[in-house]
């Protein structure tokens, strides 16, 4: 291990980290005010966020980081849509929600072309 960070896993950190920032924004935007991630399922996103966070910068250049980002990128996807698909009546989506599925659909991706990779020689 070189110990140097390669693009996929670049994109991971920076998708987790987004997801991390998402849920302090609002997910949730209705006429009675808002709601921000953490009073919402982000709760669950930040944990995953912060797992993939210390997932990839320990296990650098292995293949585990790849999964945990492929499959923490997925799990926030899920957690984000299911929010989205809850919303109802006069409530819309916030910002934050989006900008976690956004991190999620980033952090995902970078573990897809970590594991593509392979390990390091």
């Amino acid at each position: 291990m070189t110990g140097a960070l390669e693009p996929p896993e670049y994109a991971s950190l920076a998708g987790a980290l987004l997801v991390v920032v998402a849920t302090v924004l609002p997910w949730r935007v209705s006429a009675e005010g808002t709601t921000v991630g953490l009073e919402a399922n982000g709760f669950f996103a930040i944990l995953v966020g912060f797992a993939v966070l210390a997932t990839v910068a320990v296990m650098q250049g292995n293949r585990t980081s790849g999964r945990a980002a492929l499959g923490g990128g997925l799990l926030v996807g899920l957690i984000a849509g299911h929010w989205l698909t809850t919303l109802s009546g006069l409530s819309t989506a916030g910002v934050g929600v989006y900008l976690a599925s956004l991190g999620a659909l980033v952090t995902a991706l970078g573990g897809w072309l970590r594991l593509r990779r392979g390990v390091r020689s």
